[in-house]
């Protein structure tokens, strides 16, 4: 590496690997998909309790045509 320009940030990092190449690193997307899910819910129960919960309720097939 070239240089790490990541600050503070355990989710994303990014940085150089030489002048002309970049990287980028996501540790994790599926928590960022907009699921409708009602700021009622999130505070009941927590975010990632009322994602998986709302993710949970959708087909398959529904949630990778909608993710895609």
């Amino acid at each position: 590496m070239k240089d790490e320009l990541t600050k503070d940030f355990w989710l994303i990092c990014w940085g150089k690997m030489t002048d002309r190449t970049g990287y980028l690193t996501l540790k994790a997307t599926w928590l960022y998909a907009d699921r409708d899910i009602s700021p009622e819910r999130r505070e009941a129960i927590g975010y990632v309790d009322a994602y998986v919960e709302a993710f949970q309720r959708l087909y398959e097939g529904d949630y990778i045509k909608r993710d895609a």
